[in-house]
């Protein structure tokens, strides 16, 4: 006699959605977790970043086309780095398929993508000069802290998992 059975198999964006469903707080501490995780990373990045402009012309005025003022460079440029869970769906337009990350670090700010990964014109050929290659920041920062995150986020899956199988058997 056999026995056919069919096991649904979801993605890591589905499972976290249907843990909010299962256990609210659990999936809160999974978040609360992963920012501490990732504490050291977001540390890292901070304590590297310049704390004047990287290149003299961006102390010079900056508009863009949309009006946002992107420069002169301000000292103590805030930057706005956060870790966070993305649970978004899969998005599909004209033929091109959006899917961001999961467990994200997120380094926000046009400024900010322009000092970290600037390359090309004037601009970025200077950055380049005086700081590197792209990225100059959020790359380094991770592989230097990528063991710990990585071993921490075990602990922690296990730890969910290991919840989540208690409530079910109960």
């Amino acid at each position: 006699m056999s026995v056919d059975v069919t096991v649904p198999i979801y993605g890591l964006k589905e499972a976290i959605k249907e843990l909010k469903e299962i256990d609210p707080k659990l999936r809160t501490q999974l978040s609360r977790d992963y920012s501490r995780v990732m504490k050291p990373v977001i540390a890292e990045i901070k304590a590297t970043l310049p704390k004047d402009a990287p290149v003299s012309g961006m102390y010079r005025s900056w508009v863009t086309k949309s009006g946002y003022r992107m420069l002169p460079w301000q000292n103590n440029y805030p930057a706005k780095i956060s870790a966070r869970i993305n649970t978004k769906n899969v998005k599909e337009f004209g033929g091109f398929t959006t899917n961001l990350g999961t467990f994200v670090l997120k380094y926000q700010g046009a400024l900010a993508v322009v000092i970290d990964m600037a390359q090309n014109g004037r601009l970025g050929a200077a950055i380049t000069a005086k700081l590197g290659q792209r990225s100059r920041y959020v790359y380094p920062a991770w592989t230097k802290n990528e063991n710990d995150v990585n071993r921490e986020m075990s602990r922690i899956v296990e730890d969910v998992m290991n919840t989540v199988n208690r409530n079910l058997i109960q």
